[in-house]
């Protein structure tokens, strides 16, 4: 603790440090007073010598080893630098400082540290010559006349203890004599005794600065006594039938054990040989760990079946231990048959994926399975020219058209270009097709037949004149929505019959129209929307209506309704099918009215000759 006191004045006198701890022969400690006010002396008083003295930066000291330590005297700073410390140093050194001729004193308190002695560790409860397992004992660690006290603490093979640890208050003795205060430190440990703690190192160790190594130990080796440790039931393997065999297990006990072997209800002492049976004595392997084996002569299958029961006891105890004895060949019978079931498993699963691979391919080679992904339907525009994903029945319902009407020509991309007849039979004669009726009437679908000397020509044949799309398929002109046909006169002397196109149709009608080709829910009621205007159905070439055929479709449904199956007008997107873009679409429909302008005016001319 640290005073200040002042002869003259309340003001303080501040130290540095207040309270300061070294060893003995320590060097160049440094003890340092300061005040606010410039100071005329500077008195030291020091523990260990008699008469205080004067220190002064410019001067030399009076005392040896005692040397000025500050910022000066004209700054308010008086200290003091001990060259070597001694045990006589410790205690409370004075520097007083005089201003104005009056003094002011502060104070710094000196520990000289000294080591205590060697700890020191006795058995306070229990008995340390016969200690057995679950026995109770309470050691006390000790370390005397230290300064200040040590430090203690417990560890059992290197492994610091806390459980059952209790510190106390240090005690302190004074010594007149040389004027020292001391101090003993002490700490006891209480234990339940473990059979593993047989033969471990109890250490007590010291901290002290004054210790050369900073520590000091003292250990304690802990003999426990215990009797043979249980063990769960041993399995000896690799026995040769017909050869002499040895069975042994280890087993751990303090002091040894004696053993004893019972086969079969008949009993044999170690240190004997009784027929084929010899028991040796069993062999001290350290750390009171013992090996204990059973020799047989001739192993026979018998000998496998019996039951084995060894008896180790010693003088805190006994206990039982069973074995049992296996030969190398059911071992190798076990793991044969483990590993054949493993490898077995292993085949099937192999076999399995190669068939499964094996199928999938060949159903992919022939097409008996379908790979192809579903469908996706994608909502557009009305405006949106984009390709559709066609249904995955089209084409069957267009092979299925094609056997019905063997006289519909199919032009597809990438095939054979059929060329059209121009209405001639494969005789070379001429067809003409008769005029319909002005008033409106479904044109029928039935071929045309041209009679020849009374005779009826049963060659079906159908002639139209056909425009390439552009896109590689051929295009009939648009069926008339009044089902309505004229005859006209070509150029080349031959006569055909177009379609009269209907007016052009408003927005409700327009071929862009989101109406479902295939299931028109307008075809069941029977009424459509005021101011729609219904549209007969328009085919491709491709289709198998060639009659109703129209060349602003390329769509390959075969069944009669309205409006596109992607509800934008737009084709569906076969292997070898085509859509008709918007620009070339509206080309072949100006294409069909100049047609049908110049055969109406020539007919006109002729009737005026007529």
């Amino acid at each position: 603790m640290n005073h200040h006191f002042s002869t003259t004045y309340a003001q303080v006198v501040d130290t540095e440090p207040r309270t300061i701890t070294v060893v003995e022969n320590q060097e160049n400690v440094n003890l340092h007073c300061r005040i606010g006010r410039p100071a005329q002396l500077c008195l030291i008083r020091m523990p260990g010598i008699n008469d205080q003295f004067t220190l002064d930066p410019k001067l030399e000291s009076p005392v040896a080893g005692m040397h000025y330590h500050g910022e000066g005297l004209d700054k308010g700073s008086c200290g003091v630098r001990i060259e070597r410390v001694t045990a006589d140093n410790a205690g409370l050194m004075n520097c007083t400082l005089f201003v104005d001729g009056r003094g002011l004193t502060g104070s710094i308190e000196i520990v000289v540290a000294f080591p205590p002695e060697q700890p020191v560790i006795e058995v306070v409860q229990g008995n340390l010559a016969n200690v057995e397992v679950n026995s109770e004992l309470t050691f006390r660690c000790m370390a005397a006349h230290g300064n200040p006290a040590a430090n203690l603490s417990w560890f059992l093979d290197q492994e610091q203890i806390y459980e059952g640890v209790r510190l106390t208050e240090p005690e302190e003795y004074y010594d007149e004599r040389s004027n020292k205060r001391f101090f003993t430190a002490s700490s006891t440990l209480t234990r339940s005794i473990r059979a593993e703690d047989n033969g471990k190192r109890l250490t007590c160790q010291a901290q002290h600065l004054a210790y050369p190594e900073g520590v000091s130990r003292t250990d304690l080796i802990l003999d426990v006594n215990f009797q043979p440790q249980a063990l769960p039931e041993q399995v000896v393997y690799g026995l040769q039938l017909g050869r002499t065999a040895t069975a042994s297990m280890v087993i751990k006990a303090n002091p040894s054990p004696r053993v004893m072997w019972n086969i079969d209800g008949t009993d044999y002492h170690q240190g004997t040989e009784q027929g084929r049976y010899a028991v040796p004595i069993p062999e001290a392997l350290g750390n009171n760990r013992y090996n204990v084996s059973l020799t047989i002569a001739g192993l026979t299958l018998e000998d496998l079946s019996k039951t084995y029961v060894l008896r180790a006891a010693n003088n805190f105890g006994s206990e039982d231990y069973r074995l049992t004895l296996r030969s190398q060949d059911e071992v190798f019978s076990e793991s044969s048959s483990f590993g054949t079931g493993e490898i077995v498993g292993l085949v099937l699963a192999v076999v399995i994926v190669l068939v499964a691979v094996a199928l999938i391919l060949g159903a992919r080679a022939t097409g008996r399975w379908c790979f192809r992904g579903a469908s996706l339907n994608t909502d557009i525009n009305p405006d949106s020219e984009a390709q559709i994903t066609p249904h995955p029945h089209d084409d069957e319902i267009d092979e299925r058209l094609q056997t019905q009407d063997p006289a519909a020509h199919y032009v597809h991309e990438g095939d054979e270009r059929h060329t059209a007849t121009n209405g001639k039979h494969e005789n070379g004669k001429q067809t003409k097709a008769q005029q319909q009726p002005q008033q409106q009437k479904p044109v029928s679908n039935a071929p045309a037949v041209k009679q020849e000397n009374g005779k009826t020509d049963s060659k079906t044949n159908t002639s139209v004149d056909t425009t390439d799309n552009g896109v590689g398929e051929t295009m009939l002109p648009p069926a008339p929505a009044t089902g309505t046909v004229v005859q006209a006169t070509v150029p080349n002397g031959e006569t055909t019959t177009f379609p009269v196109m209907p007016p052009t149709p408003d927005i409700n009608s327009s071929i862009l129209r989101p109406i479902n080709m295939r299931q028109n829910p307008l075809d069941a009621l029977g009424s459509y929307p005021p101011g729609a205007i219904r549209r007969d159905p328009q085919l491709s070439v491709n289709s198998g209506n060639f009659d109703n055929a129209s060349v602003l479709s390329s769509d390959s449904c075969s069944t009669i309704g309205y409006g596109d199956p992607n509800q934008v007008g737009l084709p569906v997107a076969g292997a070898q099918k085509r859509w008709i873009p918007h620009q070339q679409r509206e080309l072949l429909e100006k294409q069909a009215q100049l047609l049908l302008s110049g055969a109406a005016l020539k007919r006109k001319r002729e009737t005026e000759i007529f």
